[in-house]
């Protein structure tokens, strides 16, 4: 999708010959003098033009039909969806014989005759005008035949005392719900666009296979108890089933919002408040029965993290204070919960 002039406007028109309505972007209006004389527009080509096509103002070609109309507001909008929503509000008062009205910067056009075409494609009529003021069917851009369209005739409204919203208001909420949507259609497309290039480029790459953590892995955590520590231990030393790789992917994949963080967070993943009551950094003190500054499991998760963080904030005493005191932690919350 190209990108939109900052500089365009959008004019609401009148079809005279077809009697039907549109809102056109001035680039694509021009006036003729001599034989015709009068207010056109170009109009591209085929049975399902999108309103998407009117905000892209996309410039006319020598493949473009040519229709006379009327500019029914004496002004052109800066955005096609304000256009748009006067048009509707126009559209509940009879349609009067309106003068021609030049807008400023329309082009000066000598050509012949212009095309004989007996409707406009995808345009509205006129005796659909007070039935049509709905949203279009996509519900983020429109057809010029869906801008007006399918709304309930103000005779088939049955009043409701539990109603306060009159028909102004409920216009005014439709073109903020249509106005929104029509922004996210174009933040989705930018997105949309960027997700395809990344695509393409991961296409070009050749990316080593990706090993997931399964749930054998998965089940081993938290340690609750030393044999299941020394379980771990024998997992890491072995190396069965890549265990060191993936306990490296499941430390990265825990995260945190710095290097304490992301300790803290690892810690509470392997080993359970009730153990953590019985390990210390040395294996010292009373009722202590698990020295962990020696075992793989904490040295890895050493390793790991100095190497995804700064060194002059994941220092080796840093580390060593950071898992004491998560111990000491511990073991506070777990003596208040029993």
């Amino acid at each position: 999708m190209s990108d939109l002039n900052p500089n365009l406007s959008w004019v609401a028109a009148y079809f005279p010959k077809s009697d039907e309505y549109g809102v056109l972007p001035m680039n694509w209006l021009f006036e003729k003098k001599g034989n015709g004389n009068g207010l056109y527009c170009l109009w591209p080509p085929g049975k399902h033009i999108t309103s998407e096509v009117a905000i892209r103002a996309d410039p006319p070609n020598s493949s473009w039909l040519t229709f006379q109309v009327k500019i029914i507001i004496n002004r052109p909008f800066d955005d096609y969806v304000q256009a748009w929503h006067r048009l509707v509000i126009l559209a509940e008062t009879p349609l009067i014989d309106i003068p021609l009205i030049t807008p400023k910067n329309v082009k000066k056009h000598n050509s012949s005759k212009p095309r004989n075409v007996n409707m406009l494609t995808d345009a509205c009529s006129s005796s659909q005008l007070l039935e049509n003021i709905n949203l279009p069917n996509d519900g983020i851009t429109t057809g010029q035949e869906t801008i007006m369209k399918n709304t309930p005739k103000s005779t088939d409204i049955q009043n409701d005392d539990s109603t306060h919203l009159n028909n102004l208001e409920i216009k005014h909420l439709l073109y903020g719900i249509f106005n929104g949507g029509v922004n996210i259609k174009f933040m989705l497309s930018q997105v949309l666009s960027k997700l395809e290039n990344l695509q393409k480029l991961f296409a070009k790459m050749e990316l080593p296979p990706t090993k997931t953590l399964d749930a054998q892995f998965l089940e081993k955590f938290p340690i609750n108890s030393s044999d299941a520590l020394k379980h771990i231990e024998e997992c890491i030393i072995s190396d069965e089933f890549d265990f060191g790789y993936k306990l490296e992917i499941y430390i990265k994949t825990i995260g945190g919002r710095s290097f304490k963080h992301h300790v803290g967070r690892a810690l509470s993943r392997f080993i359970t408040d009730e153990y953590a009551t019985k390990c210390t950094w040395t294996g010292r003190g009373k009722g202590k029965m698990t020295k962990i500054c020696d075992t793989y499991l904490i040295n890895i998760l050493k390793r790991v993290l100095q190497e995804c963080y700064a060194p002059q904030i994941n220092t080796d005493y840093e580390y060593e204070k950071i898992v004491v005191g998560w111990l000491r932690c511990r073991v506070i919350r777990y003596n208040k919960s029993k």
